[in-house]
């Protein structure tokens, strides 16, 4: 069997109204992929994502549009905001999601995140011992400060442990021992 095993699949028939099937024709061309793997793209985001954050409000917001909120916060207002938000919502989150918090649910929502949310990507590291997440992002100073608090909360209720964090440009690096 090859590296890449061939998951089940269903075949389904729906129908488009030609406006949107244009559309996709025109999006599917411009990324390269054909029709039917687009749809099977934005169908996981939908389960994945959309149908979950949809109930807790989330919203989308242009990153300038963001980025200048953030520099209108002081930094002492904004490590107290991301720690009050770090250990709640995360928590929420997880919890709906996946019905129970530990190590592997919590990976699972970093991943997401950083999948879905256009806030930053994610590298997860983890072995026996050891758990390094890397976040990779271009909203620069003030979210490197939200961050590092929001991630410190979010790891404390759902693994238990405060981690060590450090900082770079447009990078913050969270890690601490496997429980």
């Amino acid at each position: 069997m090859s590296a890449r095993t061939k998951k089940k699949t269903v075949l389904r028939t729906i129908r488009l109204t030609e406006e949107l099937n244009g559309s996709l024709q025109e999006a599917a061309q411009e990324s390269g992929m054909n029709l039917n793997a687009l749809i099977n793209k934005i169908m996981v985001k939908y389960a994945e994502w959309d149908r979950h954050i949809e109930k807790f409000n989330f919203i989308t917001i242009a990153s300038e549009t963001f980025e200048s909120i953030l520099r209108e916060v002081d930094d002492k207002r904004l490590e107290n905001i991301a720690n009050d938000i770090g250990s709640k919502i995360p928590k929420s989150v997880t919890l709906f999601w996946f019905k129970k918090l530990n190590l592997e649910t919590f990976l699972k929502t970093i991943s997401l995140y950083g999948k879905y949310s256009g806030l930053q990507t994610n590298e997860i590291e983890i072995n026996e011992k050891n758990c390094i997440i890397t976040f990779h992002y271009n909203l620069g100073e003030k979210w490197s400060i939200f961050l590092r608090h929001f991630m410190s909360q979010f790891v404390k209720s759902a693994v238990g442990i405060l981690p060590q964090t450090d900082v770079a440009d447009n990078l913050v690096v969270v890690s601490f021992s496997v429980p």
